[in-house]
């Protein structure tokens, strides 16, 4: 079989019409699939890298470089309040505690039921240690 596809692309090559075409059809068929046989499953898959890459520079303390990952992780899927919680703990870490707050904030917003999270008391109690909130 293999022998007769490239006896008549032999062929066509020859005549000097055929040659551009079959340059063209090639690479675009070639292209197309791989478009889209890997579109949804990339998305997911380069959300988890992006998480995966952000915890390990989280056990390394390199706290800014984990929120830029986190942070790519929320751009391809800003609806898992996971991201926004993980990029909170590397705010936190920064002791960019309003970053933080309003990350924990956000997870709490999306999930309110993850027991993972912060509470809204939690919340309310991490701002004043924090000195984001005055007793009133």
């Amino acid at each position: 079989m293999k022998k007769k596809a490239f006896f008549v692309i032999g062929i066509l090559s020859l005549i000097p019409f055929a040659q551009p075409l079959l340059i063209k059809i090639g690479f675009g068929l070639g292209t197309s699939v791989i478009m889209f046989s890997h579109s949804e499953e990339v998305n997911a898959e380069s959300a988890e890298f992006y998480i995966n890459l952000g915890f390990d520079k989280l056990d390394a303390e390199d706290y800014e470089g984990a929120i830029s990952d986190f942070t790519e992780a929320i751009k391809i899927n800003p609806d898992n309040g996971n991201f926004y919680f993980n990029r909170g703990m590397a705010k936190q870490n920064l002791e960019d505690y309003e970053g933080a707050i309003s990350d924990f904030t956000e997870a709490i917003k999306i999930n309110p039921d993850n027991n993972m999270f912060f509470t809204e008391s939690d919340l309310k109690e991490l701002k004043e240690i924090w000195g984001l909130e005055k007793d009133n």
